[in-house]
């Protein structure tokens, strides 16, 4: 079943799909006292032909990694170029989508990095890209929300409040559809200006439906 799905390593290949297909097969096989981790290392060589197994046996049979280092080097080295330089170039140039609310937008970037080559990019590099790629009312509410800007925030915290945001926000991963427009406090500058103190905690109020982006100046 291994050989019935190999990989040669051409460029109009796509090595993660031949990783998800590999993992799922090697799910069907529990063999007792071999973590799957085992089995997998033990049946991937067989799933390799031509020059995937060339780059096995000369780059990855005398090192010892886990099963995610292997994963990262194999999509790393057969990527086609310009898939590669094109989820980059997305990733780089992210832009919040009209009617995307944080949550959403934040939910596709996290899949954007999921699903790219390990470019050791930084988390705080990473953060501020979400950040500047989000229209102006948008960056405005989340700032609001958490009592201060979020650039101030450690990338350990700016990921948490995200990811917090995301959860409330009920939202699947990548919607198919844009959210239906909410009404946001922006839409009333003296509102906030008025309230007692800004909001500190993640509500609703996060998340809504901002207008058509708005360039920053």
């Amino acid at each position: 079943m291994v050989r019935a799905q190999t990989i040669y390593g051409l460029e109009n290949e796509d090595p993660e799909h031949h990783l998800q297909a590999f993992e799922e097969l090697c799910s069907c096989l529990v063999i007792p006292g071999m973590s799957q981790e085992s089995l997998r290392w033990k049946l991937f060589p067989f799933s390799l032909v031509g020059k995937a197994e060339q780059w096995y046996t000369h780059n990855v049979r005398a090192t010892i990694q886990d099963w995610e280092g292997l994963q990262d080097d194999f999509c790393l080295s057969f990527s086609s170029l310009s898939h590669t330089a094109s989820l980059r170039s997305e990733i780089l140039a992210f832009e919040q989508l009209e009617k995307e609310t944080i949550g959403a937008a934040w939910a596709r970037f996290s899949r954007l990095l999921a699903s790219s080559p390990d470019w050791s990019i930084p988390d705080d590099v990473s953060l501020h890209i979400f950040y500047t790629g989000l229209d102006m009312d948008s960056a405005d509410d989340l700032d609001i929300a958490i009592g201060g800007s979020f650039t101030h925030r450690s990338p350990i915290e700016g990921r948490e409040i995200l990811d917090r945001i995301l959860r409330k926000s009920c939202l699947p991963s990548y919607p198919s559809e844009p959210q239906h427009e909410s009404q946001s406090h922006h839409e009333a500058p003296s509102t906030a200006e008025s309230s007692p103190s800004p909001p500190t905690s993640l509500d609703s109020s996060v998340e809504p439906s901002p207008e058509p982006r708005a360039s920053k100046e």
